[in-house]
């Protein structure tokens, strides 16, 4: 059984992903999706995760951080995982919470291709409540883990030669990282 399916995820997206949509983005990297988050897009294709059973309105979804340029202790350690994004095509349709920054194709033009602003190597999949990121390794230090990036620690001239500055480790695989988040009432 996939970590996904223990656990439930709210999003406007096409349920089941589309195969078609997932190749697009692919081939828009220029590279293959780890099995896991292939396989993830096309059972969830995203969403926000909620609690599988009996949602609490002050629970959250949090995974634990590994700061690699560590300044971060205790509650700071741990982010909120506010939505995965998903392999639609929504360019150009603002409806309603529907959003081209909410897909991965949208997050990629804009952090990688229209304003580089992570590390070669890593594609944006989901995001914080304030923004910041979680990416996935694609081709570079451990292809396939999963990273958070905090932009409010972003320095354009430390990111040629300090990749991980504003980097924080959270798991090896995508499954993995799914299987890290927990539901917790924050104070």
């Amino acid at each position: 059984m996939n970590p996904w399916e223990q656990m439930k995820f709210e999003s406007l997206a096409t349920r089941p992903g589309q195969l078609s949509r997932i190749q697009q983005f692919e081939q828009l990297i220029g590279i293959r999706l780890p099995a896991d988050h292939h396989q993830f897009l096309l059972d969830v294709n995203g969403g926000r995760p909620v609690h599988p059973q009996a949602p609490h309105p002050d629970e959250y979804p949090v995974v634990t951080v590994e700061w690699q340029g560590r300044p971060p202790k205790g509650v700071l350690d741990e982010v909120i995982v506010d939505y995965l994004f998903n392999a639609e095509d929504w360019a150009g349709i603002y409806e309603d919470q529907r959003s081209e920054s909410l897909t991965l194709s949208g997050a990629y033009r804009e952090f990688v291709q229209e304003e580089p602003r992570i590390a070669p190597g890593f594609i944006p999949m989901g995001s914080d409540p304030g923004g910041h990121l979680f990416l996935l390794d694609v081709s570079g230090k451990r292809p396939g883990s999963v990273w958070f990036w905090a932009h409010d620690w972003f320095d354009a001239g430390k990111l040629g030669e300090e990749f991980f500055h504003n980097l924080g480790f959270i798991a090896l695989t995508f499954s993995e990282f799914i299987s890290k988040i927990r539901f917790k009432t924050l104070d």
